[in-house]
């Protein structure tokens, strides 16, 4: 991106913030040798996640790619050998638990690696079987304790034409991993197609050298001081996002999800580049700046809390390895009417600002330490995806990235843009069972109009815009039509369903229902637990939990195993000083880790 001379823009400040990360702790070195490599923040959650919810697909990513040419199968299944080689993480399983997680590193996997034949279905109807194809392989469950963890699979259509289906667990994996994938995919398997060699340089390091240096790195001074900023600025309550939902929350809210789109024009999407050029802001700060003012005209909230995804590569040894370096961050902004359009972007950009140069942090750690309740940090998200592009050619065969909807939303609302070619474009995710297809393309037909009204005139007041929708968002909605909920009526299940209350952020629940049906996580189900154990003062194993997700199911165990009916009155321990013993187990952990 350009800007204008002798200006400062929050892009280039959020970029010079993360170059002043990556001066800070050196270069990242190979790790002692150690037979149990630490996971790093990002692979602890996830494991704790499978281990609590074991075959949980929601972390299963794939990407699927049409070939058209000659190919080589065999040179394909060797030059994919060569990449799992060449990446440590990629030939990585898992042990332990707990805290106390790492990383098993075999020194040869076999890839799963499978072909299909469509030629005998008619072309009309192959789109649909790649479809169920792609479905069926990502609804299909990883063992992190066995592996492999990435699965391909070759269709072969018709003549010269192939679908690429890869499926990767993200705790191996992320977007910028993908590309990177892809890139070396094309540059080996050239290569071998030529009769040379791998064109690929040995790693310097590889993903468990990271894993240790950011354990050894977030700890003491430094980790206090990323805490400490997101705690002042997260001062106050953390208010749950109002979306303009369909209905009232449904009895049963899974993952099920769905996409539409948005596709700027080139001369759209010019105008956009245009605006961020002439005021020295980054797209990503004008399109979430847009977005937080849609919502807050459907809903009149003015304290907005939403998540956005960042890289986690701010370091140069991280940009050609293959990984799980992703973070979330919470990203607050305080909206009013009387705010311009302009002030809103300059508040968006500088609170980007700051917020990049506190990344690091893992966002579980911030949910824990700041008590962020988990429907805050799974209602709305919103991304700019700026990871490398994925190469067009390998060989003589043509690369095109085929979009094949997952059926699933992580997030209550989300979305996110990309640049294709010169058009911008974006796609909102919904779970189904809170919005109906109108409504969404309803919200970003909405959206465009807002992009070209506020980019033509940047000093009109919020408060001017017109609220969306039959009515505000904020007001609550009625069940739907038929529905009822089986409520509490022991002194237990009541107590169950108050920490229910206060984890999902649900305003009532119903004791039959499973906590993962109303998007609960397998997380949220430990802090149940353990709250629980405060209440109760009695030591409950979480698995016994998982057995029967319910609240009755919870209150029927507890009542048979002879916990009372009675709520502890003692105060609970402050949570300064459950930070400060968090804060010295991962010191001493780290400790161990160093002497290994």
């Amino acid at each position: 991106m350009l800007e204008k001379p002798g200006e400062s823009s929050g892009f280039w400040e959020a970029v010079k913030a993360g170059v002043r990360l990556t001066h800070e702790a050196g270069p990242i070195k190979p790790a002692p040798v150690t037979k149990k490599p630490p996971l790093s923040f990002g692979q602890e959650r996830l494991w704790q996640i499978d281990r609590m919810n074991p075959g949980n697909v929601g972390h299963n990513l794939r990407s699927a790619i049409r070939l058209r040419g000659h190919l080589d199968e065999d040179i394909l299944k060797r030059s994919l050998r060569e990449i799992i080689g060449r990446h440590e993480v990629l030939r990585t399983t898992f042990g332990g638990g707990g805290d106390d997680g790492f990383q098993i590193i075999s020194t040869n996997v076999c890839i799963d690696f499978a072909t299909e034949d469509l030629n005998d279905i008619p072309v009309s109807r192959q789109e649909g079987e790649i479809r169920k194809l792609a479905g069926r392989e990502a609804r299909k469950p990883f063992d992190l304790t066995r592996g492999p963890l990435v699965r391909v699979r070759l269709l072969r259509l018709w003549e010269m034409n192939y679908i690429l289906l890869r499926t990767i667990h993200h705790i191996v994996n992320d977007r910028w991993s993908d590309s990177l994938f892809m890139r070396e995919l094309s540059a080996v398997y050239t290569a071998f197609k030529e009769g040379r060699p791998s064109p690929l340089k040995p790693l310097p390091i590889q993903y468990k050298d990271y894993a240790h240096f950011q354990r050894e790195r977030m700890t003491g001074e430094l980790l206090t001081s990323h805490t400490d900023y997101w705690k002042a600025h997260f001062s106050g309550n953390f208010p749950v996002l109002r979306l303009p939902e369909d209905a009232g929350e449904p009895k049963i809210l899974s993952y099920r999800g769905g996409s539409e789109y948005l596709v700027l024009d080139q001369a759209f999407s010019n105008r956009l580049e245009r605006f961020c050029i002439d005021r020295g802001i980054s797209l990503y700060v004008l399109l979430l700046s847009a977005f937080k003012t849609l919502l807050f005209r459907y809903s009149g909230q003015k304290t907005m809390i939403l998540c956005s995804p960042v890289a986690g590569r701010s370091r140069p040894e991280t940009k050609k390895l293959i990984g799980y370096f992703n973070n979330v961050l919470p990203m607050k902004t305080e909206l009013a009417d009387s705010l311009t359009f302009r002030e809103l972007v300059e508040r968006v950009g500088q609170g980007t600002t700051r917020a990049m140069a506190h990344q690091e942090i893992p966002l579980q750690h911030l949910a824990d330490v700041l008590g962020i309740p988990g429907a805050v940090i799974s209602r709305c998200m919103f991304a700019f995806q700026n990871v490398p592009n994925q190469p067009d050619k390998m060989a003589d065969l043509a690369l095109t990235q085929v979009d094949l909807e997952e059926g699933i939303s992580n997030f209550d609302l989300s979305l996110s843009f990309k640049k294709n070619g010169k058009c911008l474009t974006g796609v909102m995710r919904y779970k189904t069972g809170l919005f109906t297809r109108e409504t969404i393309t309803g919200m970003l037909a909405v959206l465009k109009n807002l992009l070209g009204l506020l980019t033509a005139s940047p000093d009109i007041h919020l408060g001017e815009l017109p609220m969306y929708g039959d009515e505000p968002a904020c007001k609550p909605k009625k069940p739907r039509k038929g529905e009822t909920l089986t409520l509490p009526r022991t002194e237990m299940e009541k107590t169950v369903a108050k920490v229910w209350m206060e984890v999902t952020g649900l305003s009532a629940v119903d004791i039959n229902t499973s906590f993962f049906d109303l998007g609960g996580r397998s997380l949220g189900m430990v802090k149940i637990c353990g709250r629980l154990q405060q209440i109760l003062s009695r030591e409950i194993p979480a698995m016994e939990l998982l057995k029967a997700p319910t609240v009755k199911g919870i209150a029927d165990y507890l009542s048979l195993n002879g916990v009372k009916e009675e709520i502890n009155t003692r105060p609970i321990r402050d949570r300064r000083k459950m930070q400060k013993e968090a804060m010295k187990r991962r010191q001493k952990k780290a400790i161990r880790v160093r002497r290994r």
